[in-house]
């Protein structure tokens, strides 16, 4: 039996394709989150120069460290962000309204970010990757709030009885 007010299956009549587009869209974020990182991280000697420009007293061997505990954060904030992004994405599909809040947040978070980025002058990457980003939060953010996604997280949950998991 489930807890009241969840669902133990997703709506009668599944997602529509709004909420499956938002779906993918939400797939393609996550790679492009993972190929600024690559990117960022790929040109390592301009991050360790701008290490060591914002650090003088560091020597080389401290810049290399500083480098390899970022190199560390981010590859484990991204595998977290992806894996966050997955539950996300099931939580979705299973009509969870508070995965629908959490992913606004997260991609509005984003978006902002992306904007941001756009006035920085010394971007590692540059603003092509900032700019592929902020359309598919702005998508993602729109397709999560449209009228079938809207429908779609406040369809009755299907009785026990109709539930064959149960």
């Amino acid at each position: 039996m489930t807890e009241p007010g969840r669902r133990s299956a997703p709506p009668v009549g599944g997602p529509s394709r709004e909420l499956t587009a938002a779906v993918v869209l939400m797939v393609v974020r996550v790679t492009l989150g993972l190929a600024v990182a690559a990117a960022q991280l790929a040109d390592a000697a301009t991050v360790r120069t701008a290490i060591g420009t914002a650090n003088p007293p560091l020597t080389g061997a401290q810049v290399q460290t500083v480098y390899d505990g970022i190199v560390g954060v981010a590859i484990i904030a991204g595998l977290g962000y992806a894996g966050l992004y997955a539950l996300l994405i099931m939580q979705i599909r299973r009509a969870r309204s508070w995965a629908r809040t959490a992913t606004r947040l997260l991609a509005g978070l984003s978006a902002l970010a992306a904007l941001s980025s756009l006035s920085e002058p010394d971007s590692v990457v540059g603003h092509p990757l900032a700019m592929a980003i902020l359309p598919v939060d702005v998508a993602v953010l729109v397709l999560l709030s449209l009228p079938a996604a809207n429908r779609f997280f406040s369809q009755p949950a299907p009785s026990p009885a109709a539930d064959p998991a149960v």
